[in-house]
């Protein structure tokens, strides 16, 4: 018994379509986000314990707010610095 040719072809098409898919599986899985992680382990042992840590991250505000003058003027003294925490109503400039 032979096959029909449109019986052969849609086998190539499905054997082809499950090959793309497995490679394209394969390459995802080895690269990007869920790429295997390179770790460094170190026996345990005594030792002095170094009080410093370098690294450089992202840090992302929980919320923002956009803040501009209310009149026109030049800014005299800033009255915060950056990154210190600041109360409702509390004046930054004058």
């Amino acid at each position: 018994m032979t096959m029909k040719p449109q019986h052969t072809r849609r086998l190539l098409l499905g054997g082809l379509a499950l090959a793309l898919l497995a490679a394209l599986a394969y390459v995802s899985l080895r690269t990007g986000p869920l790429a295997p992680v390179q770790v460094q382990t170190t026996p345990v042992g005594k030792g002095r314990v170094s009080p410093e840590i370098f690294g450089i991250g992202q840090v992302e505000a929980q919320r923002s707010w956009m803040v501009g003058p209310t009149v026109a003027g030049r800014v005299r003294a800033v009255q915060v610095d950056v990154g210190e925490t600041v109360r409702p109503g509390q004046p930054l400039a004058e």
